[in-house]
């Protein structure tokens, strides 16, 4: 049986845990309960974040990617997915080091392609005028998930994908998986078109069919995306008439601790005793606590 979670299920799961569960509200049909789908989407989408955060800490590299850019006038716009960045090499695969606009050239100096610094979501060169490819190495931002129903585009090899949640950036779903729940099947998305929101799959897309998207992380811990989800639920929505128990905290915050000691000595240079450490106990760890109780949920 696979682990993996789409954000359909995902979804289901958060509605029975804070007790307002129905399929037509989770599939959008009904709209009159107190939590509507955008707001649980929101928390689904901070859980998968916080989940994202902790792997990238602990497992080196897992979310790191590479993209060839472009300067112009020495200017590099960053990919729409850069989350931090961890080096830069120019053509001929030598390191670019950092530095700060404070350490331009004086007037009428060169300057050097050797050095780059940051300006908002450009990358900057301390020389003017160079024209070339660079290689960027950065950890990725986690990409949203979201549930909805196939739009009219929908057809062979194609999923119209939900225009209430789906975002209008080209390429955002590439490589990332969608599950048809009314048609039973689970396909790759190839291509992304962010301007009619259509997806190229392998399957044959329906307009009505409901879907949900799979997030990227790995699927041990897809599992707590929901629990988390309520958690933030419980803890921030103003229709909430229950605050997360310690209880349920502290199983999540064990189940959590244990699941990723697995994953991290699986294949990986981390031992027991760096996860048990980072983590300390299930009450001090960060973004595991409990709010009303001398804790706050992060």
């Amino acid at each position: 049986m696979s682990t993996y979670r789409n954000a359909y299920d995902i979804l289901a799961r958060v509605r029975e845990g804070i007790n307002e569960y129905s399929a037509d509200l989770v599939q959008g049909t009904h709209t009159h309960g107190k939590y509507n789908n955008a707001q649980l989407l929101e928390y689904i989408n901070r859980a998968q974040g916080f989940l994202f955060s902790m792997l990238k800490k602990r497992v080196e590299g897992i979310f790191v990617k590479s993209a060839s850019i472009v300067a112009t006038s020495s200017i590099f716009t960053l990919p729409w997915d850069f989350g931090s960045l961890k080096e830069l090499r120019d053509a001929s695969g030598y390191r670019v080091s950092p530095s700060t606009v404070f350490a331009l050239p004086n007037i009428g100096a060169d300057g050097t392609d050797a050095l780059y610094y940051r300006a908002g979501n450009t990358l900057v060169l301390n020389k003017s005028g160079v024209a070339a490819t660079y290689t960027l190495w950065y950890n990725s931002i986690p990409r949203d998930i979201h549930a909805g129903t196939m739009g009219a585009s929908s057809g062979a090899l194609a999923a119209h994908l939900s225009t209430s949640y789906a975002p209008k950036v080209d390429d955002y779903y590439n490589n990332m998986k969608m599950e048809s729940i009314t048609g039973d099947w689970i396909s790759t998305i190839s291509d992304y078109v962010g301007s009619t929101r259509v997806a190229t799959i392998t399957q044959t897309g329906v307009s009505g069919h409901y879907y949900g998207i799979v997030p990227e992380i790995p699927e041990p811990l897809h599992r707590f995306i929901a629990p988390r989800a309520i958690h933030i639920a419980k803890a921030e929505h103003p229709a909430s008439q229950e605050k997360p128990t310690r209880a349920e905290i502290e199983l999540f915050a064990e189940d959590l601790v244990e699941t990723m000691t697995a994953f991290g000595v699986d294949g990986e240079d981390i031992t027991p005793e760096d996860i048990w450490v980072d983590f300390a106990s299930p009450l001090s760890s960060p973004g595991i606590s409990i709010p009303g109780q001398g804790y706050l949920i992060r």
